[in-house]
C-alpha cells in the first residue's frame, strides 16, 4: 500500500506508467472508504457503483488543483458527500407536483380540499423535493421516519431537508399556518 505522498510522487513524475500505478494506488486505498460513504444514503447497489466511479473521475480530473499536502482521504470524502447530496437532488427533481397529488379527502364531510395557494406559496420559496417533505410532514401528518421510509432516504437528510426548508419559509415571511 503506498502512501499519499508517494501516489504524489508517482503522478507527478510525468510518465504514463507511473501516473496509472499513482491513480490505481489511491484507489484501491479508498475505494471502500467512499463506496460505505456513499451507500449510507443511497441503496441501489448500481447507484453506490456509479457515484464511487463518479468521486474517481472527479478526483482524477481536479489531481492538477491539488499538491501533496493535501490529504486525499477527506479530499474523496468531500466529493462523495457532495456527489450524494447532487444525485438526490437531482433525483427527486422529476416528482410532479400537480395539485391531484396534494388533495385530501375529509370521511366526515366528503370534500376536497385542494392547497393550492400552499403550494404555490411554497414554489416560491423551496424546491420540489423540500416541497414534497413539507406537505407529507405538515399536511397529512407523516412523521419524519415515515417519510425517511416512503422516500427511501436517510432519515437525517429528511429532518435536515424540513429544518432547512422550515428556515427558509421564515426568512421569506411566508411561515404557512400548519394544517
Amino acid at each position: 500500500m503506498l502512501s499519499d505522498k508517494q501516489c504524489f510522487k508517482l503522478i507527478e513524475s510525468g510518465e504514463k506508467t507511473k501516473i496509472e500505478e499513482g491513480f490505481a494506488a489511491i484507489y484501491a486505498n479508498y475505494y471502500r472508504l467512499v463506496y460505505f460513504v456513499i451507500s449510507k444514503n443511497i441503496t441501489v447497489p448500481q447507484d453506490i457503483e456509479e457515484l464511487t466511479n463518479d468521486v474517481f473521475v472527479n478526483f482524477f480530473n481536479n489531481f492538477d488543483k491539488l499538491n501533496d499536502k493535501t490529504k486525499i482521504k477527506s479530499y474523496l470524502y468531500t466529493i462523495s458527500h457532495n456527489i450524494v447530496i447532487n444525485f438526490l437532488k437531482k433525483s427527486h427533481q422529476d416528482i410532479n407536483l400537480n395539485e391531484e397529488d396534494f388533495v385530501d379527502v375529509d370521511a366526515n364531510k366528503n370534500s376536497s380540499f385542494v392547497y393550492s395557494d400552499l403550494i404555490t406559496t411554497l414554489k416560491e420559496f423551496l424546491d420540489v423535493s423540500e416541497i414534497k417533505i413539507v406537505i407529507m410532514y405538515d399536511i397529512y401528518g407523516y412523521s419524519l421516519q415515515d417519510i425517511s421510509k416512503e422516500l427511501n432516504l436517510n432519515y437525517n437528510t429528511i429532518k435536515s431537508t424540513y429544518r432547512r426548508s422550515q428556515n427558509k419559509l421564515k426568512k421569506g415571511g411566508k411561515l404557512y399556518a400548519k394544517y
